[in-house]
């Protein structure tokens, strides 16, 4: 359990980190790099509940509603993504 806890806060501070670098980045293919890194790491998360959930760490209920959470995150950074390269491609 203690793996699973410590591997799921580094994968989770990784995603807010990874978007603060990505938006002080100058183009667009930099700030892309940091936030598809968020992206992977929000998959990591999702695959770290279902891990807990499966070994009766979390209950259904609890991994229903963090997964919710972690999709909202997804679609969120999708559009941060979709946004930061419509503006490269507007200013050229």
């Amino acid at each position: 359990m203690f793996g699973i806890t410590s591997q799921l806060r580094r994968a989770v501070v990784s995603i807010t980190c990874n978007i603060a670098e990505g938006f002080y980045r100058r183009t667009s293919d930099d700030k892309n790099h940091f936030y598809y890194s968020s992206l992977a790491s929000s998959g990591e998360v999702h695959n770290l509940l279902l891990i807990s959930k499966d070994l009766g760490y979390i209950s259904n209920k609890v991994f229903i509603e963090l997964v919710s959470d972690i999709f909202e995150i997804q679609r969120l950074l999708n559009g941060l993504i979709k946004t930061s390269s419509t503006r490269y491609y507007n200013n050229t």
